[in-house]
């Protein structure tokens, strides 16, 4: 597919050609572009057009519209703007741009879909993509996704009633369908509990994507940890223990650690043990379990209950906790801190994991609630700067970016951004995906539900989309509205 095959602009339905002399197309330099058109060109924001220059024909995509200055055309009022080059068309061979692109007087026209599923096709060559639904511009094409782009941290982005759940089911899918990635998903509000039953592409029966596990606090899978295996440390933040300033109790603490000789007690081991202590150190630690509740937590194993890793089988691809269910606050920081800690603790294996943490400012927010969130944020940072080399990828969800915790998000490479009507959470995330064009980001204001912006490795041409059909039943939905309808 060449350039020379894509149409000319057109007002549609009235045949009027908008030729070089009515647009006009420059490059300085570097991979930005800048034009001057008739409104009538319709050149929206995300619009893959061709620049055709006396130095070539090159590929290039509309970031920026705003009116321009000066007298009318032919064709009434101007548009000015920019936008980026992304390749150079050489007949049927499009190749990216270098730095060095320089041109003037450059007629522009929109990018036939060819041309762009070309280029589209080319960056996508040999790897797998995951459908993510249809582009907006190019409208009926499709959007995808490189499955490959996965292995950087990624961010997604957009306030109640987006559609920011609805689309995140979709990718977490395609994860599933089109690639052998793990992945470990804790899910608050019980959204993605219907993973296990991915429907089969000609809708008969489900899809074979290997054993998906969900967690409940109640159930065959039981959301629990073993006490024993979880380090000193983080057994002591259970019992609220500082090792220096309760430190008769840390240390008789840390003694019957090391005299049990075995990972696999539980805290009513523990509690067992000290009841009947000669030491009143050890009482008194049994006395602080009993103040405290916390052996009734519903997240501890006991001897006889398998912990949630055991009960994965080895062929597991993904495990979905179910924290829906947890009214207690810290309990469900100290799971979820367990959870990290469990990853963080097998990192050595090398064996890719992608960690999805819906309403990720709830467990990684710039300041804790609690000593087991904290523990959680500290996990979460350290798989963020340090997880990729280990196969710890994260997928981070929330509708609040200016609450999540700042070293976190400053890893994440990729951007899935959904409606966002807060400018101050658009400017955020334009400061921080600085390589994002900041005329795209600002899109998200005016996004219906289910429109949203993909941009990083996982969409290396940034994407205006229309999210597409989940193919698992969806947990968690709003309640109907029913009590709103007419009555008689």
């Amino acid at each position: 597919m060449t350039a020379s095959e894509t149409e000319d602009l057109t007002t549609p339905g009235a045949g009027v050609e908008v030729t070089a002399t009515e647009t006009a197309a420059w490059s300085l330099g570097g991979r930005a572009f800048f034009f001057e058109a008739p409104v009538i060109a319709r050149l929206p924001i995300g619009s893959p057009v061709v620049l055709s220059s006396p130095q070539g024909e090159f590929l290039g995509q509309v970031v920026e519209v705003g009116a321009a200055e000066g007298a009318q055309g032919r064709l009434g009022r101007r548009i000015a703007g920019q936008g980026t080059l992304l390749a150079r068309v050489d007949g049927d061979t499009l190749t990216a741009v270098g730095s060095d692109v320089t041109f003037e007087d450059a007629a522009m026209r929109q990018a036939s879909p060819g041309v762009l599923a070309a280029w589209q096709a080319g960056l996508a060559a040999g790897k797998s993509t995951l459908a993510l639904g249809d582009l907006r511009h190019p409208e009926g094409q499709p959007a995808q996704l490189l499955a490959s782009g996965f292995n950087r941290h990624t961010f997604l982005c957009g306030q109640s009633g987006s559609g920011k759940t609805y689309t995140l089911g979709v990718i977490l899918e395609q994860l599933l369908l089109r690639t052998t990635l793990r992945m470990v998903v804790l899910d608050p509000n019980s959204d993605y509990v219907g993973l296990d039953r991915i429907a089969a592409e000609d809708g008969q029966g489900l899809a074979d994507v290997g054993p998906v596990v969900v967690f409940r606090s109640k159930g065959e899978h039981r959301l629990q940890v073993r006490y024993g295996r979880l380090p000193l440390h983080q057994q002591a933040m259970v019992l609220a223990l500082d090792p220096v300033a309760d430190a008769e109790a840390y240390d008789a603490l840390r003694r019957a650690t090391e005299e049990l000789g075995t990972p696999e007690y539980s805290l009513n081991d523990i509690r067992q043990r000290m009841r009947d202590s000669a030491d009143p150190a050890e009482r008194a630690l049994a006395l602080r379990i009993d103040n405290l509740g916390v052996a009734t937590w519903s997240i501890w194993a006991e001897r006889e209950d398998p912990p949630l890793l055991d009960q994965l089988p080895a062929d597991w691809r993904a495990a979905v906790a179910d924290l829906g269910e947890m009214e207690i606050p810290e309990e469900r920081s100290a799971i979820v801190a367990s959870i990290l800690t469990g990853l963080w603790a097998v990192r050595g294996y090398k064996q890719p994991v992608l960690i999805v943490i819906d309403e990720a400012h709830n467990i990684c927010p710039q300041e804790p609630a609690n000593a087991h969130q904290a523990l959680a944020i500290e996990h979460a940072t350290r798989i963020a700067a340090e997880g990729r080399k280990y196969g710890l990828y994260l997928l981070l969800a929330t509708q609040s970016p200016r609450k999540l915790h700042a070293n976190v998000l400053s890893q994440c490479e990729n951007l899935i951004l959904m409606k966002t009507n807060s400018v101050a959470d658009i400017n955020h995330i334009a400061d921080v995906f600085s390589q994002v064009p900041r005329g795209l980001i600002a899109q998200a204001t005016g996004f219906s539900l289910g429109e949203g912006l993909a941009a990083g490795r996982i969409s290396p041409t940034p994407q205006l989309f229309r999210g597409g059909r989940r193919r698992s039943p969806e947990g968690g939905a709003d309640i109907p509205t029913s009590w709103a309808d007419k009555r008689d």
